[in-house]
């Protein structure tokens, strides 16, 4: 923490193991000196989960039973990394920048077998429900702060910041049932669900502080919020892998904009044994959401769109606190 310090740095590596065929691996350095302070972290992580379970339920309305037996996997793996560096300029300034990314995925399978049981103990009919779905995940946050302090007691925080997150799954279901009876069939099921999540957010903060005397303390700031997600579902429904067809009915793309500018001021003080704040805080919230059916998004229907802008300023709130000697009032 002084500025004559040496350079220096070190680092750290870890390994890590457990009964389910999970494993991770994880390394990090650190640099520090009176100019330039660096940190870089990377890390792997695989994770496997196996699951099962077994359901008996009871209709009471004709005293019929449906058994239900389960099993599951799921195998998850990603890779992340940290960076991040802090330049100190003068005694007065900083400049820091720190970027976070975690790419990685992961497949899941559940089996489900049904059996339909009557009140006689027949079997009505048996069922086979097997889903299959993988990911692939993506999410990176850059930030960038500068820190100047314009005396010991009063300085002025800044930061930017960009988070982006993006998700493409797909799901596919396969579904047959076979009836005792064989007047009554059923046709299989074969369905395709591609679900794509994308997330992108920007932040700008200032924050000021200055500590007027050992009697006055202001502080004020800013922050804004920007974000804009998109969520679209696709779905194919056929019998087989050959035959499906999308599904229009199924189609949903859901739209969220979000705009948020908050600022706020505090006043706090000091009256012979009495200390008091008074503070105010104004926000500007404005929210865009759009839920698209397959018409809207390309066949040109007007899709509805649902604004909503709220204006609050909380109230000025102050409040005197007696000081007693356990208490420290400054």
């Amino acid at each position: 923490m002084k500025d004559d310090r040496k350079p220096g740095y070190y680092g750290s590596v870890k390994v890590g193991a457990d009964t389910d065929g999970g494993y991770q691996a994880s390394g990090n350095i650190n640099y520090s000196s009176s100019k330039v302070d660096a940190y870089a972290n990377l890390n792997y992580r695989n994770r496997e989960f196996k699951g099962g379970g077994i359901t008996s339920r009871l209709n009471t309305t004709d005293n019929s039973f449906l058994d239900q037996t389960n099993d599951s996997e799921r195998q998850h793996n990603n890779w992340f990394g940290r960076f991040g560096a802090t330049w100190h300029i003068t005694k007065s300034d900083d400049l820091a920048f720190n970027v976070t990314g975690m790419t990685g995925g992961g497949d899941n399978s559940e089996n489900i077998h049904y059996n339909s049981i009557d009140s006689q103990k027949n079997t009505i009919y048996t069922s086979d429900r097997m889903t299959n779905g993988d990911s692939d995940m993506k999410m990176y946050n850059l930030e960038l702060n500068y820190v100047h302090k314009f005396s010991e007691n009063s300085n002025i925080d800044l930061t930017v910041s960009n988070n982006q997150w993006r998700r493409d799954g797909m799901d596919i279901f396969r579904q047959s049932t076979v009836y005792t009876d064989p007047s009554q069939t059923a046709n299989p099921l074969y369905q395709t669900q591609e679900n794509d999540i994308k997330d992108k957010t920007w932040e700008v903060q200032a924050d000021y502080t200055n500590k007027i005397s050992d009697m006055a303390r202001i502080e004020a700031g800013y922050k804004g919020t920007f974000q804009r997600n998109a969520s679209p579902v696709d779905t194919y429904t056929g019998t087989t892998a050959e035959d499906i067809r999308q599904d229009e009915s199924l189609y949903n793309r859901f739209l969220y904009n979000q705009d948020v500018h908050a600022l706020y001021m505090t006043y706090g003080g000091k009256w012979n044994k009495l200390s008091y704040q008074a503070g105010l805080r104004g926000e500007y919230w404005r929210v865009d959401t759009r839920s698209l059916d397959f018409d809207q998004e390309f066949n040109g229907k007007a899709p509805r769109l649902l604004k909503k802008i709220i204006l609050n300023f909380s109230r000025v709130r102050s409040f005197l606190i007696p000081c007693r000697k356990t208490m420290s009032c400054r």
